[in-house]
């Protein structure tokens, strides 16, 4: 029984130590596997060149993994900035401009100063943004790390400074003439409206102002029914010529100024009726420069003929030669340069043209809406939409050029709307042929 015993005892024994070994032989292949894991990457870490590690970090950007941003930085030499801290001003920046598209490409590296000059390009929601900026690194055992600050998010940037998109409306060209007389531009109007709460004998008023300014009654009421009018409310009627004391004070003023003065007398002497001066397009030479103003294929045609305009046949000429309307109507720069950016209208892919847009052709062209509204305030008014399209380069064996306009294009897409139905008129002159 003795000897049983001791026998079972030993099995025992030699069972624990056993199983003792093998956890121990476990553990040490961990510790193995983690520490070469460990000196493996360090050494990678390590075999990185300050180029290579730039490059790295900036492709973090338009993916926003700011974490492995921070992840690349010398932290002491940064000014000690926390990583909530970097995240909070790198996400704010890059995210507040919809950075996409970063290209970088290295210029220079100064082994001795650490110091890896390079080029960077990214589009945004204001457009492609490009610099030449510096970046600094230190050598520490773990290989390579950057040093730090504002500047390497745009050149000059501070930690007080502050990153915004802001918008800037673009304010209506004039058209002059080679002289420099105005043909279209920014003008002076009467806007007549009412106050409904000052009107006495509302519907003989009405009637009353609507003779005036040669409309209907129901118009009136229409504008003065909409849901923002209130009885203090400025509700605008029409816009109509403005009487300037200059024209008045000429020894014999025109007939017609003399009739306008008079429309306004009558207008203010009606209880509740109100008139103000509003911007709007003027055309200063009337009818007598219409002509010029409409002629829009011609002056198209310049811009991709060294800035002469061609002269225009409306009869078909199989064998038609170009002649020129008028030589030199730009020159030739002006006519480049409004080219390229009427190539961009079509082919950037913000473009407003950019449903007309194809791939075996290169085309230009220029969208427009013109607003036909009783005043600059009036919300009732209805769009004409209009969209010049042509080709932009002499070698194209079937050239071609577009004007289109569309009335009442408002709530349907508005030169837009346009644009995609002379798509149609492409594809047929092209895809047939």
């Amino acid at each position: 029984m003795k000897k049983g015993k001791s026998r079972n005892k030993r099995k025992k024994t030699r069972s624990r130590l056993l199983w003792i070994a093998i956890a121990v032989i476990g553990i040490a292949a961990v510790i193995s596997a983690v520490c070469v894991a460990g000196m493996l990457a360090t050494k990678e870490n390590a075999w990185w060149t300050p180029e290579e590690l730039l490059v790295e970090y900036m492709d973090h950007i338009p993916k926003q993994e700011y974490e492995e941003m921070y992840a690349v930085l010398h932290i002491e030499a940064s000014g000690n900035v926390s990583q909530e801290d970097f995240v909070t001003r790198n996400s704010a920046i890059y995210e507040g401009i919809e950075v996409q598209n970063m290209a970088v490409q290295i210029i220079a590296y100064d082994e001795e100063q650490m110091a890896v000059t390079y080029q960077t390009s990214f589009d945004t929601v204001a457009g492609t943004i490009s610099y030449e900026n510096e970046a600094l690194f230190l050598k520490g055992e773990d290989g390579y790390k950057l040093v730090w600050d504002d500047s390497m998010i745009f050149p000059n940037l501070t930690s007080t400074d502050k990153v915004r998109v802001s918008t800037t409306q673009a304010e209506r060209g004039e058209i002059l003439d080679r002289n420099g007389c105005v043909l279209a531009g920014k003008g002076i109007a009467s806007s007549v409206g009412i106050v409904p709460g000052k009107l006495e004998n509302r519907e003989e008023a009405i009637a009353q102002i609507a003779e005036l300014l040669e409309t209907t009654p129901e118009a009136i009421e229409k504008n003065l029914s909409a849901q923002w009018v209130k009885d203090d409310s400025f509700v605008p009627i029409k816009t109509i010529p403005r009487v300037e004391e200059i024209k008045l004070m000429k020894i014999e003023p025109d007939e017609e100024v003399l009739k306008e003065k008079e429309r306004h007398e009558k207008l203010l002497e009606i209880p509740g009726v109100m008139i103000s001066d509003v911007e709007v397009r003027e055309y200063p030479l009337g009818e007598t420069a219409a002509h010029l103003v409409g002629y829009m294929a011609c002056i198209y045609s310049a811009f991709c003929n060294e800035g002469n305009v061609i002269k225009p046949y409306l009869v078909y000429q199989k064998d038609a030669v170009a002649e020129y309307w008028i030589p030199g109507a730009f020159s030739n720069e002006t006519a480049s340069r409004v080219l390229e950016g009427t190539k961009k209208v079509v082919n950037d892919s913000n473009g407003t043209g950019y449903a007309a847009h194809r791939d075996d052709i290169l085309l230009a062209g220029k969208t427009g809406t013109a607003e036909i509204k009783a005043s600059k305030d009036d919300t009732s008014g209805t769009e004409l939409g209009w969209f010049a399209i042509f080709t932009a380069e002499d070698t194209v064996e079937r050239p071609i050029l577009i004007i289109s306009m569309v009335e009442d294009v408002k709530g349907r897409g508005g030169s837009g709307y346009v644009v995609k139905k002379d798509n149609l008129v492409l594809e047929e002159w092209f895809g047939s042929n």
